[in-house]
């Protein structure tokens, strides 16, 4: 039996969401938590009441909009994954869930990452998207 996801309750807080107003300044190599909510099939969910998943900021698009890279706790170390160690913790970079979000969507700060791994990750995309 397939797990019962709470599509409702995302759908409520993202209507929340879509009416925030102000601006969120980001900058690239920084993680954000941020209410990925509930998706279908394979795409990352976020967890807890406000649907939260760390994302890495790949690329700004613009003061509203950026290229975001889902991390996860699970450690895997292949074509779609970049593991590293950030903030006590151990993480991986989704690579095959790259894509456009909101900023909106962010929360809260988590921290920035090294220059070194930020670079380390950029190639891996690339090489994927070849």
């Amino acid at each position: 039996m397939a797990c019962k996801k709470e599509f409702d309750q995302w759908n409520i807080l993202k209507k929340k969401l879509a009416s925030r107003e102000g601006r969120i300044f980001f900058r690239e190599g920084e993680i954000w938590w941020c209410c990925v909510g509930v998706n279908i099939g394979s795409e990352q969910d976020g967890k807890g009441n406000m649907y939260l998943r760390p994302v890495l900021i790949y690329r700004k698009i613009n003061n509203h909009t950026f290229l975001g890279i889902p991390l996860t706790r699970t450690l895997r170390e292949d074509i779609t994954h970049i593991p590293f160690y950030f903030d006590y913790d151990f993480h991986s970079v989704i690579l095959s869930q790259i894509r456009i979000f909101d900023t909106k969507r962010l929360f809260k700060i988590k921290g920035k990452i090294s220059d070194y791994l930020f670079s380390k990750i950029k190639k891996k995309v690339i090489a994927l998207m070849q």
